[in-house]
């Protein structure tokens, strides 16, 4: 039989028993023609010539956006060697990954809570521990600690000398802090190696840093310096005061 013959007789094909012809398909729908079958219904057996089925296909729909978030108003996160900075919802800017800088990202996420200058050092840099324990000054008599300051006087500023070499901008600033507490402790003659002092100077000293270059920058990285000298402490106990608590992401 010719295809042409074939569709004449499916398209003029008319449901026995005087039923209504299906509606005509349009260009999008399915249609199935079955041809002639039976079907049993509670013992009862019917035969049924021809069907067509029509029907449309079902589409999913276009697939659903993802669900989007406000940016945060407040963001200090390390990607890379940098620290991407939002400030009171203002546009993105960078700050470079320093010492200070991680400093700041430990106050920052740590609101009103006080820490140890010594131990936000070990904190961002635990092998200080050990080290500072170690060159800290036991002394036995007046001359002795003298002799050991002086030796520690000695030790810090050939390092200092090796990082002014290599161009270390930032273990030149931390060593400039040790160097200061050491020798304020020879002037004074006190007799302990005063690890809360020298953690002070090392950190204030890198956290001014920071806010030094962001005090020179655009708007909102001055805007973030000044929020930053009311809001931080730098002493033997450093804090981030924030009465709204963690706004930092």
């Amino acid at each position: 039989m010719s295809p042409e013959r074939t569709k004449r007789r499916t398209s003029d094909r008319r449901p026995r028993g005087g039923g209504t012809a299906a509606a005509p398909a349009s260009p999008d729908d399915i249609v199935i023609d079955t041809g002639p079958f039976t079907i049993t219904i509670r013992g009862v057996t019917f035969r049924v010539e021809s069907t067509t089925l029509v029907g449309k296909p079902v589409s999913s729909g276009p697939a659903s956006p993802p669900a989007k978030f406000p940016p945060p108003s407040h963001q200090f996160r390390r990607k890379g060697g940098l620290y991407q900075v939002v400030f009171e919802g203002g546009q993105p800017f960078y700050v470079v990954d320093t010492l200070g800088a991680r400093y700041l990202d430990y106050l920052l996420h740590h609101p009103n809570v006080p820490i140890g200058a010594f131990d936000l050092e070990v904190a961002i840099t635990p092998e200080k521990r050990e080290a500072r324990a170690s060159n800290s000054i036991q002394p036995e008599s007046d001359a002795e600690a003298k002799r050991q300051y002086r030796e520690a006087v000695r030790r810090t500023v050939a390092a200092r000398q090796e990082a002014e070499a290599a161009g270390d901008r930032e273990e030149l600033d931390r060593l400039d802090g040790e160097i200061e507490a050491l020798k304020s402790a020879l002037k004074d003659g006190r007799e302990e190696a005063d690890t809360g002092e020298r953690a002070r100077h090392n950190v204030r000293k890198a956290l001014d840093v920071v806010i030094a270059k962001l005090a020179n920058g655009d708007r909102e990285e001055k805007a973030f310096a000044e929020h930053l000298r009311i809001h931080l402490s730098t002493g033997y106990e450093c804090l981030y005061s924030q009465s709204e608590g963690r706004i930092w992401k």
